[in-house]
């Protein structure tokens, strides 16, 4: 539904998701991702989780009511539960296999332009977004 409801988004909203589509690296649209969503059935999801959980980078943020202890021992349990043990369900990545954040360099002295009309055909407004790397 929320794949559905993206173009009820406001103008901005829009621009702006756009704009991460053109500068960043690795980044599905909305669009692709819903067209798969019909196609996707209990067992072929069922199948992925073992695959999916095969690999996997653990990283924790843990704030609120936890003292530090009580943290370390929420992420070693997790640690345990995913690498450790007569069967694993997990391994490490290897340092290659990190995903990193990539930002698209743009060219120096270039403009480009990303004209994109509002998907939602009701909305009179419109939004621009100028983005300056630095």
């Amino acid at each position: 539904k929320e794949y559905q409801n993206y173009k009820c988004q406001q103008p901005y909203q829009q621009a702006m998701y756009y704009c991460s589509l053109i500068i960043r690296d690795h980044l599905w649209p909305w669009t692709e991702q819903l067209e798969v969503l019909p196609r996707l059935e209990t067992d072929s999801l069922s199948k992925f989780v073992p695959l999916m959980l095969s690999k996997s980078f653990l990283e924790c943020y843990i704030a609120g009511n936890f003292d530090h202890g009580e943290a370390e021992s929420t992420i070693e349990h997790i640690e345990s539960t995913l690498f450790k043990g007569g069967q694993p369900i997990s391994r490490a990545l290897f340092p290659s296999e990190h995903l990193t954040n990539r930002i698209v360099k743009l060219g120096k002295g270039r403009s480009y332009c990303y004209a994109a009309k509002g998907l939602n055909p009701i909305d009179e407004n419109s939004a621009l977004v100028h983005y300056i790397q630095v």
